[in-house]
């Protein structure tokens, strides 16, 4: 089979998340997190263990390539069953995002992700409307696929409070890819990632998490 390449543009920015798709007794494991949400006062301490350590066998053969995709918008929007709201995506002109584009993904773990985000529009990123982050020396070679939510579907902006452990886990994850790009790319990436994410709806909860002075929470 072909080898696809995949967008990352919510969880699966975190290389734990990544690498969850290769561990046994993933979803028991990930809904302890979860269901232990009110614990974490950082966002290192959302990770998996067990999920970090399978990420250290994987790294060099699983590739994280960061990018800003063009003529896409993200938010806070999908009502999720472990509570709270979750990140979407959906075409807009004029929009941009961040995110990264995975590549090394077996077959095996191909159909477990292309199962799990079934109920999304699956959608192939023409390579004109992606950029590569300077601090990443590799190309995306092919078009992506990507995940988005029905254009039909529900209201974007949603009233709601988002999960917090979900949000924690994508800040881990970017000061992950830190370690590989750099502190000062995981800063700009953190940056685009919260001036580029829709918050409507989450007043409250953006004073607390995207706009405290000096720290990634």
């Amino acid at each position: 089979m072909t080898e696809k390449f995949y967008v990352g543009y919510g969880s699966l920015i975190s290389p734990t998340v990544v690498a969850s798709y290769f561990t046994e007794n993933t979803e028991e494991k990930v809904q302890e997190k979860f269901s232990e949400k009110t614990g974490y006062e950082q966002p290192e301490e959302v990770l998996s263990q067990d999920f970090l350590e399978k990420w250290r066998e994987l790294e060099d053969e699983i590739k994280l390539i960061p990018v800003k995709i063009q003529d896409v918008r993200r938010s806070y929007s999908y009502r999720s069953k472990r509570g709270g709201l979750m990140l979407s995506t959906r075409k807009k002109p004029g929009s941009w995002i961040n995110a990264v584009v995975i590549r090394g993904l077996p077959e095996e773990q191909r159909e477990i992700l292309e199962e799990v985000e079934s109920s999304y529009i699956r959608e192939e990123v023409d390579i004109e409307r992606i950029e590569t982050y300077e601090a990443c020396d590799l190309e995306v070679e092919d078009e992506p696929v990507m995940f988005l939510a029905d254009p039909e579907g529900e209201d974007f902006d949603v009233e709601g409070e988002i999960n917090l452990v979900y949000h924690k886990t994508i800040l881990a994850g970017i000061e992950l890819l830190g370690e590989i790009y750099g502190e000062e790319f995981a800063e700009e990436f953190k940056q685009d990632f919260l001036e580029t994410t829709s918050m409507k709806g989450n007043h409250l909860l953006e004073t607390r998490i995207f706009r405290l002075s000096g720290s990634i929470f």
